[in-house]
């Protein structure tokens, strides 16, 4: 199941959307579904996507690129520090992992840009992917 606080925290981050209540079951019951989370670029819901996933538990990875320092003008640092950077936003989405007890990992992908990958096997560990992890034929692990 769902862990009460993931529900509960289902608003978007600095949300100005309407609260239409039909639109925000729409939004529970997809989320309710997910086995993993994943954003290439997202933008604004880079935060949501990361905080959701963690919340939930279940794996994700993100690539985050524009930090939104003026739409999001409440995202701190356990310092206090205000996120305007891109290093300051990758810190802040790891502080995410920090306050739930998840290991929030990065990589840089092969491509030019903003192009650093953070991601996490959520609650199931990284010894279970590696353990049922898909090989082609032939290949052993």
């Amino acid at each position: 199941g769902v862990p009460a606080e993931a529900e509960e925290e289902v608003k978007v981050e600095g949300d100005d959307y309407e609260d239409n209540s039909e639109s925000w079951e729409h939004v529970r019951s997809v989320l309710s579904g997910a086995s993993l989370f994943a954003g290439l670029h997202p933008d604004q819901p880079t935060g949501d996507i990361v905080e959701q996933a963690v919340l939930r538990g279940l794996p994700f990875a993100v690539v985050p690129c524009c930090v939104y320092s003026k739409r999001f003008p409440k995202r701190r640092l356990k310092d206090g520090t205000q996120v305007r950077s891109y290093e300051t936003l990758l810190r802040w989405l790891h502080e995410i992992g920090e306050r739930h007890g998840i290991t929030i990992e990065e990589e840089t992908l092969l491509f030019g840009g903003k192009n650093r990958v953070l991601f996490s096997y959520g609650r199931l560990g990284k010894q279970y992917f590696e353990k049922h992890q898909r090989r082609p034929p032939g290949q052993s692990g």
